[in-house]
């Protein structure tokens, strides 16, 4: 039997402003600097699509990755405007 660890490397996944990342259960999200200027997880997939939640937010995006890394992972996205 072969075991593979598919999770990131928390150091080769840095989170940036615009980044979208994946939660466990398939929901995506975007990282946004909400009205308050805190760094936040806007979902926009799901039932809670583009509403900001202090409960997915940090001060600054290296505690915001810190505190939900275990939960949320980078993914690759493209922006396309047409």
């Amino acid at each position: 039997m072969e075991i593979v660890n598919k999770t990131k490397d928390e150091q080769e996944e840095q989170w940036q402003l615009g980044d979208v990342v994946e939660s466990d259960s398939g929901n995506r999200g975007i990282i946004i600097r909400d009205d308050t200027d805190d760094c936040v997880i806007m979902p926009i997939t799901g039932d809670h699509a583009y509403q900001t939640s202090q409960s997915f937010g940090d001060y600054e995006i290296d505690v915001l990755q810190q505190n939900k890394s275990c939960l949320w992972h980078k993914v690759n996205a493209k922006l396309v405007v047409e």
